[in-house]
C-alpha cells in the first residue's frame, strides 16, 4: 500500500497471474468497506472510490513504489 503524490492510496494484491492494482480515490471521505465482487474487471461495491488499475497487468506485486513525479 502507498500514498500518491495527488493524494490518492494505490493498493495491490500478490495472487498468483492475477493479483491487481487498486486505486483508492478520495479515501478521507470512505464511511464504509468496499467489496471487490469481480476481481477480473474490478467490478466492486463503491466504484466512485475504488478503481482497478488495469494499464499495469496482471500479475503478483511483491512491492512498488510511486515517484514524485507520478511514476511507479
Amino acid at each position: 500500500m502507498r500514498r500518491t503524490p495527488w493524494g490518492t492510496i494505490i493498493v495491490a494484491e500478490e495472487h498468483g497471474t492475477d493479483g491487481g492494482l487498486y486505486e483508492i480515490l478520495d479515501p478521507v471521505s470512505i464511511t464504509t468497506a468496499i467489496n471487490v465482487t469481480n476481481r477480473a474487471t474490478g467490478t466492486n461495491t463503491d466504484p466512485n472510490h475504488l478503481v482497478k488499475r488495469k494499464v499495469v497487468g496482471a500479475l503478483s506485486f511483491e512491492s512498488f513504489a510511486i515517484k514524485q513525479d507520478g511514476t511507479m
